[in-house]
């Protein structure tokens, strides 16, 4: 029976993922442990539902994140102060070989906006550096049906949102600067970080949003509703809620780009 034990305790050790992985955000975590399997754990660095702005974390949640072998970052304020409690973990950063876009207000340590991961054509890059970071470290073998997917989701992209250079979308925060970018779509944010906007920001919004006959609004999973919702009032506008930070990265940003198609045509 002793052997019998042993010989089980083995087999099911063997089924554990002997590394973990840590993301910054949740937009990252499906994807990644698509491309993983059951070779490794995924963990986002913040956990679903929390605030990027505010978001501390607790000692139990260091504790947790400290198994950690690899961290990808992002450009995300909340990484240097996490990152001096976790200095054995090998960090990455997915801004490599990306052209980064500076915000309107410096809210981010470098400047930059970090929503990198909103085009599908930068997640491709990104992907790269992923896939040379881990390949030494845990078997790929989803490597190319992961990038089939994503190569298939910027092609998607591409013939929907072609014919919206020179539109305009109004969001509560701007999450999607890169998608934006990429097609000519400008990209009106009721407020950056948690700042609210000033009643002349609000008035330039406004009057921009009627000149270029927005019909829908747009609200985030997380953050208050308030001025969002407010601003539809004033436009008459439907409002439809965006989730930057699904865990189901492929068809969330599916969704999103035939939201936008819809919003823009």
């Amino acid at each position: 029976m002793a052997r019998i034990f042993a010989l089980l305790l083995f087999l099911c050790s063997s089924l554990v993922a002997t590394e973990t992985i840590l993301v910054s955000v949740t937009a990252y975590q499906g994807l990644v442990q698509k491309l993983v399997g059951e070779n490794a754990e995924v963990l986002s660095v913040v956990p679903k539902g929390a605030d990027l702005h505010s978001f501390e974390p607790t000692p139990r949640h260091v504790e947790e994140l400290a198994r950690g072998s690899i961290w990808f970052t992002i450009g995300e304020p909340f990484e240097e102060r996490v990152c001096s409690a976790l200095p054995q973990i090998s960090t990455v950063d997915l801004r490599e070989g990306i052209e980064l876009i500076q915000e309107k207000e410096c809210l981010h340590l470098s400047g930059a906006d970090p929503h990198i991961w909103t085009n599908p054509k930068l997640m491709l890059t990104q992907l790269e550096t992923i896939y040379t970071a881990l390949k030494h470290l845990v078997s790929l073998e989803r490597y190319e049906s992961v990038r089939s997917d994503i190569e298939a989701l910027a092609k998607e992209s591409d013939e929907l949102l072609q014919e919206a250079k020179g539109s305009v979308i109004v969001i509560a925060h701007g999450a999607y600067t890169y998608l934006c970018h990429e097609y000519g779509i400008e990209q009106l944010s009721l407020e950056y970080g948690e700042k609210e906007p000033t009643l002349a920001t609000l008035q330039e919004l406004l009057t921009k949003a009627k000149e270029h006959n927005v019909t829908t609004v747009f609200s985030l999973k997380t953050g208050s509703k308030r001025g969002i919702n407010r601003v539809a009032q004033l436009l008459n506008a439907s409002i439809v809620e965006l989730d930057p930070l699904s865990s189901d990265y492929i068809e969330n940003m599916r969704a999103t780009v035939h939201t936008f198609h819809k919003a823009t045509a």
